[in-house]
């Protein structure tokens, strides 16, 4: 009788262990099979698997909304400020998710200064330049100004870390923070305003007036600078190349102007104001909100 019952405890063990290896065979063969699947599709679109770059460089394009805010109660904002910018990026790996996020981009910034109702700011131009200072006679002509369109063109430099999640399917998924360094390579205004007299008393045209070409030397500082988040992703059409999509928004802390003078003038508070040859400099920010996409290769 005992050699029954042992007999049968033998023989459900085995089959137990039988049962556990045929279930995890299955699993397996599973396994395998979906592994298969994948790279037969893969294969079918000429791809192989995407595998971690080190090292990624691409070209994109952004264009942004921007809030240019001035710190002044004399100058306010009109309308909607915009950024167009292409260049190309670059991403180095210090790790497998964890790199350095650098660029190089061209920047067209289009930006609004309103002078407030009720404040009245002058200076004095030759049709060509506005003048500074030391190069203002009572002998030209001056612009009561009440609008100021800034379009200057710079060379940003972002330098942010980059944070990376794995591959999940064809995508990467990933987020920045960082600077986004600019310099002013070229300052261009439209003003908008009316024309008076050398004396700054009489208004010689009833019909305000538009400057599109006046010359503005050092109003804008040749640095700005801001601080920003970016969250995107990564969708590998290849092995190697993959197309991505970001948003970012860059918070401005440095000054946009010279803090010299909207006239350009070495000494500070160099702006005509009023008729009473006062002067004031001008200080504000830019904040952006980018929507970049682009080709890493």
């Amino acid at each position: 009788m005992k050699k029954i019952t042992i007999l049968l405890v033998g023989l459900f063990i085995l089959s137990t262990s039988f049962g556990q290896e045929e279930e995890k065979k299955k699993e397996e063969d599973k396994k395998e099979e979906k592994q298969k699947k994948n790279k037969e599709v893969v294969a079918e679109n000429g791809q192989d698997l995407p595998q971690d770059k080190k090292f990624q460089a691409g070209l994109a394009v952004s264009s942004a909304l921007s809030w240019y805010r001035p710190q002044s109660t004399i100058v306010g904002t009109k309308g909607q400020d915009a950024t167009f910018s292409f260049g190309m990026n670059m991403n180095y790996m210090f790790v497998k998710n964890v790199g350095i996020s650098l660029g190089l981009e061209f920047d067209w910034d289009w930006y609004h200064a309103d002078i407030n109702d009720g404040d009245s700011v002058y200076y004095r131009h030759n049709t060509s330049d506005v003048l500074r200072k030391k190069d203002n006679n009572s002998t030209d002509p001056g612009l009561l100004l009440t609008d100021r369109t800034y379009k200057p063109l710079s060379i940003s430099i972002p330098t942010m870390l980059i944070f990376k999640t794995n591959l999940i399917g064809y995508f990467k998924y990933y987020g920045k923070f960082g600077l986004r360094t600019s310099f002013v390579v070229n300052q261009a205004v439209k003003d908008k305003g009316f024309e008076y007299d050398n004396s700054l008393t009489n208004r010689t045209n009833a019909d305000e007036i538009t400057y599109d070409k006046l010359k503005v030397k050092n109003d804008l500082l040749w640095i700005k600078s801001a601080v920003g988040v970016a969250g995107g992703f990564e969708y590998f059409f290849t092995s190697s190349n993959a197309f991505y999509a970001e948003i970012s928004f860059y918070y401005g802390f440095s000054n946009l102007h010279n803090g010299n003078a909207w006239t350009g003038d070495k000494q500070k508070n160099m702006s005509l104001m009023n008729s009473n040859f006062e002067y004031f400099a001008l200080k504000s920010n830019l904040n952006q909100l980018f929507l970049k996409v682009g080709i890493m290769f």
